[in-house]
């Protein structure tokens, strides 16, 4: 054999080998591959209370500050000043100091903060807000600032002041015996002869036992209604007699909130990832033997009172809530009444969501909305906002702007109020 072809066989024997050897190690490298485990993404916990010693809002650096251009185009300005002067409004009451201080917020800082973002607002004065303003963020449901936004609104129902065969679901006012802490607004229950409390009843107790009876205030047409109106908090009511009642909250029976929604997600009758309120009114009316015992799981109740048109809707602060600017949180948390600042996909009339950066008021509250990861936008009165509040569910992220502690004293003398 010629030395040219011992050494062409030669060649041909180690390329084989190259091959075999690239082959075994891709087949190696490819079972070490099948063999990672990949992990599961975290399950959202929107509803994740804070920890021991955890704080719901982080102050920012300035390079960690969102791009507040867009604020420029913000068309709403009268809304904002409405509801920006409602604000402090409830500021200047004294039992406003009984809620602060909150995430170390000042009633001072919290009320000047107001009014000099009022002064600001018309023309919006970016730069003044930079140099004169902090901004912190909540710490959402995982740290990082996740919060998710759903919507609420003001429901328009037919009702009658008389029980009759078709309106015969009533919405109660609140109960004589019902004892609340006059300061925090706290329920204590209901007050028995030694002095002591007891807790209130519950919703299946008062549903189950009739124990409010005489003491409604309106009747429905419809179970759903009633539960809309609970969770909404208030209502225009078109009555049998042609005239329009205006009803809002009054106060619950201090027991949790349980979710209908959560119940249904967890029975595997509704998709997490897509539940909202037309889900929610679409799985009831197919099934509407399922709804009352749903809410005998929630043992919150919900009472309401009559209010004048100029005041209604009102807010947990007492104070009539704006369309797209007012904004519901936790107020064992956040401070009350104060300038926020929202990233988020909101809902518009044509039911798409779009990212929004707008300046709100931190001004209500509502039984879901009990964590740093959990706000509601509250969307105006009827139809077009019921839809825009059904399918209000995204995640975003809630600021706020409080003012520097060096320019406290100055908008406070501005304001005439003196520094406490």
């Amino acid at each position: 054999m010629r030395v040219a072809d011992m050494i062409m066989i030669k060649l041909i024997k180690n390329i084989v080998c190259l091959v075999l050897t690239v082959m075994m190690l891709s087949a190696c490298a490819k079972d070490r591959v099948q063999q990672v485990e990949v992990p599961t993404p975290q399950k959202p916990q929107y509803a994740r209370q804070l920890g021991e010693g955890e704080q719901a809002l982080v102050k920012l650096e300035m390079d960690q500050w969102p791009d507040l251009s867009p604020l420029l185009n913000q068309s709403n300005r009268i809304a904002l000043d409405k509801a920006y002067k409602r604000s402090l409004a409830w500021y200047a009451a004294p039992s406003a100091r009984t809620h602060f201080p909150v995430q170390g917020i000042t009633h001072d800082q919290a009320q000047a903060s107001v009014f000099a973002m009022l002064s600001m607002i018309s023309p919006l004065d970016i730069n003044t807000i930079k140099q004169q303003f902090d901004l912190y963020q909540s710490v959402g449901w995982d740290n990082r600032g996740t919060v998710l936004f759903t919507g609420y609104y003001s429901p328009i129902f037919n009702a009658s002041n008389t029980r009759t065969e078709q309106f015969k679901y009533p919405l109660y006012r609140r109960p004589k015996d019902l004892v609340s802490d006059p300061i925090s607004g706290k329920v204590m229950g209901r007050k028995l002869a030694d002095g002591s409390f007891q807790p209130y009843y519950t919703r299946q107790q008062i549903d189950a036992n009739n124990i409010l009876s005489g003491n409604e205030l309106v009747w429905l047409a419809d179970p759903f209604d009633v539960y809309l109106i609970h969770i909404q908090g208030s209502a225009k009511l078109q009555m049998t007699d042609g005239s329009i009642l205006y009803v809002g909250y009054a106060g619950t029976n201090g027991h949790p909130y349980h979710s209908v929604a959560k119940q249904l997600v967890a029975d595997g009758l509704l998709d997490e990832n897509s539940v909202n309120l037309p889900a929610i009114e679409n799985y009831f009316s197919k099934n509407p033997q399922d709804l009352a015992p749903r809410l005998a799981q929630n043992p919150r109740y919900v009472f309401f009172q009559p209010y004048e048109p100029d005041s209604w809707p009102s807010g947990s602060m007492g104070f009539q809530v704006t369309p797209m600017v007012t904004l519901a949180t936790d107020k064992s948390i956040f401070p009350r009444g104060a300038v926020t600042l929202i990233h988020v996909p909101m809902t518009g009339i044509d039911g798409k969501l779009r990212s929004q950066l707008r300046l709100m008021a931190d001004q209500d509250t509502g039984g879901a909305i009990r964590a740093p990861g959990r706000s509601d936008i509250y969307y105006g009165v009827g139809q077009v906002a019921r839809m825009q509040a059904g399918y209000q569910l995204a995640e975003g992220q809630l600021y706020y702007f409080f003012l520097k502690p060096q320019y406290v004293s100055q908008w406070m003398a501005r304001m005439g109020m003196p520094l406490q």
